[in-house]
C-alpha cells in the first residue's frame, strides 16, 4: 500500500504539520557538545618541544651546535636533555590513557613529541 498524496503521507506518519520538535529529537540530532580546548596547550607543547628538540639536535652536532663544547651551558643542556625527552615520552603515554578526562594534556603531549621529532629528524 502506498500513499497517493502528500496529505495521505502525513496521515500515515501521524504527524502534525505545525508541531514543534521534541527535546529528544533535538538532542539526538545535535548530540552532546564538548567544550573547546583552545590553542594554549598546543602552543605550550610546541614551545617545550622546540626547546627540547633543538637542544637534542645541538648535542648531535657536537661543537658546531648552539653551545660550544666544554662550556657550562653545554654541560647543563647535556644533562637536562635526556630527562626532558624521557619526561615527554612518559607524559605522552600517560596522556593517552587519560585522554577522556584531560584532553588538554593530550594536546600538549602530542604537540610536544611531534615538534621534538621534527626538530631531531630535520
Amino acid at each position: 500500500m502506498y500513499a497517493k498524496s502528500f496529505e495521505d503521507r502525513l496521515d500515515r506518519l501521524q504527524r502534525q504539520p505545525g508541531g514543534a520538535p521534541t527535546e529528544e529529537l533535538i538532542d539526538s540530532i545535535i548530540g552532546p557538545r564538548r567544550p573547546a580546548t583552545g590553542v594554549l596547550p598546543g602552543l605550550a607543547g610546541g614551545i617545550c618541544g622546540t626547546a627540547t628538540g633543538l637542544a637534542m639536535k645541538s648535542l648531535q652536532m657536537g661543537g658546531a651546535g648552539l653551545y660550544a663544547e666544554g662550556s657550562l651551558v653545554a654541560e647543563a643542556v647535556a644533562m637536562a636533555v635526556p630527562p626532558a625527552f624521557l619526561a615527554s615520552c612518559v607524559l605522552a603515554i600517560a596522556a593517552g590513557f587519560m585522554h577522556r578526562r584531560r584532553p588538554k594534556l593530550l594536546q600538549f603531549a602530542g604537540m610536544n613529541l611531534l615538534v621534538i621529532a621534527a626538530a631531531v629528524l630535520s
